[in-house]
């Protein structure tokens, strides 16, 4: 047999490869999720687990082929293997015309070595695409694939999976059609403004809804493209962003932007609603010139701050958010996009902007001539700000911020620094320190601060300002006592978070994770009686369809340990779409065998980011996750759709599996 150590390092080396293989590329702009492929015939399942858009492979790094015999063909096709894709939600009016991209690969631990195949077919005018695939794939190896495609009609997708292809089943996608629209975005000179971020809004009664249906960038002429839900009244808002220096562009050319706003200009908006199967133009969007709010931030004792995030905070009127930066954080500045532009009742629109300052701590912002706006010190790179000052000012009337030095805080045990401790502040954040045991602070009023590693702990010190560009040392002593966790059963719980209450009132929480070679879960508590819950905690499957136990245990001075069993429970989806393939909105009250109400919160992932409504409210933009763990069993789905009336539905949920329940509505 081969050494053991040689297979595992070959199995993680494979998993290492795999996981960069799956890593996601930035969605195009304007991109919505799609749900997840069923069986064709409705049995056995989800074909494929789960769904991202993309921009499709081109964005893929392309992995080694398998090895082969000078002259041999790498991927033969002898034994007439066939995978079928089968498109659904076609619109009459909107053609598919792009390819299907199939992608798939497969680990041959024997010989140390990656098979990989790339494919591509074009539907027939029934959805219908069918992909020959290499002899390879009947292999009883560790196998993964995807099917992506781009057509300008539809919502891009990618859908991942791993495990063979099913050849019994088709391999059954909904599509969403979209509405396209175009234009150009440009100044007042009539120039083009590249990188210029153009966000959508729905409209309902006259009002834009606070939540973007569609983003897209502007190319090197101020050209964008944007994919929307069709019929719709729009709210469109141009906003001038700074480029991320064409290094990186989007699909259609478009330039990423960097989440900062130029000074020079500012946003604008317009109306517009898209139809099917037509670009819809939308006339020029011209951006005025901005009045510029210039600033400096600066230490108390001389010197500016580079890297300090300024935030622009619009006053009054309707405020919309703009999502994130389109570009990859590694060629985004500052920490995070929080744009935002707030709707005057004028119908002006006034920037909540973001930027950073230079080497010399100087900043600019755009604003309307004449409006008061609050600018707010959000984050000092690589130090925390525990008091993000906040100043009220216009237009050609300058703003400094003036900070103290920082405060180190370090965390020492016999001695020795101890990195990773975390220290907590008193109504304020808790911090992880880094591999010096140390975290920097920047604050203008007294803090009182204490420190905790594992069984360590430190008394509260009071830490007044005037500590400013000293160190403060907390010592850890033995203080607490350990907690073990283990949950019996025949799947590892590798994630979980734990509730605590203690008999005098004081409680917590805390996430715990571990891999596969190490113990129990720790927990380090002071000496009492407790009241313990272990619950879900997210991250591998074992840990998100974890039900949670509550157990009451007494802590003296020595370590105990609680055996747990581990059940494990289920969720759902919910897809509506109307008989055009649109995604619908509506409620989903959840009710067990008893009749008692579980409804809870769903969530649409898009773009990167999580959407959740009201409890049981079904959202508009895509697939609905429940976002509760079921216990095993029969539940009724009480769905209720405007135009529509009620539908219910019945899901039967089973451990460690996500159920879809799909409703397509006349």
């Amino acid at each position: 047999m081969p050494d053991r150590r040689v297979v595992a390092t070959v199995l993680v080396l494979g998993a290492i490869a795999a996981l960069l293989w799956w890593q996601a590329v930035s969605p195009p702009s304007g991109s919505l999720p799609t749900p997840a492929p069923m069986a064709a015939d409705g049995s056995g399942g989800p074909v494929v687990a789960s769904a991202t858009a993309s921009e499709g492979p081109s964005g893929r790094e392309a992995l080694p082929t398998e090895p082969g015999a000078a002259g041999a063909p790498k991927n033969p096709r002898t034994l007439g293997l066939e995978l079928r894709v089968r498109l659904r939600g076609l619109h009459p009016d909107a053609k598919w015309t792009a390819p299907l991209h199939l992608h798939l690969q497969g680990l041959d631990a024997v010989h140390n070595a990656w098979l990989n195949d790339d494919s591509a077919a074009v539907p027939d005018a029934e959805g219908l695409a069918v992909v020959a695939v290499p002899d390879w794939v009947a292999m009883e190896i560790d196998h993964r694939g995807r099917v992506s495609a781009h057509d300008p009609n539809y919502r891009p997708f990618e859908f991942p999976w791993y495990g063979a292809p099913e050849f019994g089943k088709e391999l059954v996608v909904d599509v969403q059609v979209v509405a396209r629209l175009g234009g150009r975005v440009v100044d007042t000179a009539g120039k083009p403004v590249p990188a210029a971020r153009v966000t959508a809004f729905a409209m309902r009664d006259g009002v834009p809804l606070d939540q973007e249906v569609a983003r897209c960038n502007t190319d090197d002429h101020g050209n964008w493209l944007l994919a929307a839900p069709p019929n719709v009244p729009l709210f469109l808002v141009a906003t001038p962003m700074r480029s991320s220096g064409g290094r990186i562009r989007s699909f259609d050319g478009s330039h990423l932007d960097t989440g900062e706003w130029r000074d020079d200009l500012l946003p604008t908006g317009a109306h517009a609603q898209g139809k099917i199967g037509t670009v819809v133009t939308v006339r020029d969007i011209v951006l005025p010139e901005s009045a510029r709010l210039l600033g400096r931030v600066a230490w108390r004792d001389g010197g500016g701050i580079a890297n300090a995030e300024i935030q622009l905070v619009p006053r009054g009127g309707l405020v919309l958010g703009l999502g994130a930066t389109s570009a990859p954080r590694r060629y985004a500045a500052g920490y995070g996009d929080r744009s935002q532009v707030a709707i005057a009742p004028d119908g002006s629109l006034h920037p909540g902007a973001r930027t950073t300052s230079d080497a010399n701590g100087e900043f600019a912002l755009p604003v309307r001539p004449g409006a008061e706006v609050s600018v707010c010190l959000a984050q000092v790179r690589d130090l925390h700000l525990l008091d993000a000052p906040t100043v009220t000012a216009s237009a050609w009337q300058p703003v400094e911020f003036v900070l103290p030095r920082p405060i180190a805080l370090q965390a020492r045990y016999a001695a020795a620094a101890i990195a990773g401790a975390t220290l907590e502040i008193a109504n304020g954040p808790t911090l992880t320190a880094d591999g010096d045991g140390t975290v920097a602070v920047v604050t203008s009023t007294d803090r009182r601060v204490r420190a905790t590693h594992e069984a360590l702990r430190s008394a509260w010190i009071d830490v007044p300002a005037s500590a400013a560009g000293t160190t403060v040392v907390l010592e850890l002593l033995q203080a607490r006592v350990p907690l073990r966790l283990e949950f019996d059963g025949d799947f590892r719980v590798r994630n979980t978070i734990v509730q605590w209450r203690r008999d005098d009132g004081e409680h917590g929480a805390e996430h715990l994770m571990r891999d596969d070679r190490t113990g129990p879960f720790e927990l380090f508590l002071e000496p009492g009686r407790y009241h313990v819950t272990a619950g879900p905690g997210g991250g591998e499957r074992n840990g998100v369809f974890l039900l949670p136990i509550e157990r009451d245990v007494d802590l003296t001075g020595e370590a105990a340990t609680l055996r747990l069993p581990a059940v494990f429970g289920g969720t759902f989806t919910v897809t509506a779409t109307d008989s055009s393939g649109l995604h619908l909105g509506g409620v989903c009250r959840v009710r067990d065998a008893t009749g008692g109400d579980l409804s809870a919160a769903f969530e649409v992932a898009d773009d990167g980011r999580h959407r959740r409504g009201k409890p049981g409210e079904l959202l508009p933009d895509g697939v609905n996750h429940f976002t509760a763990i079921l216990p095993p069993g029969d539940y009724l789905l009480e769905l209720e759709f405007e135009r529509h009336g009620a539908v219910p539905q019945r899901v039967t949920i089973k451990p460690r599996e996500v159920a879809e329940v799909r409703v397509r509505l006349p």
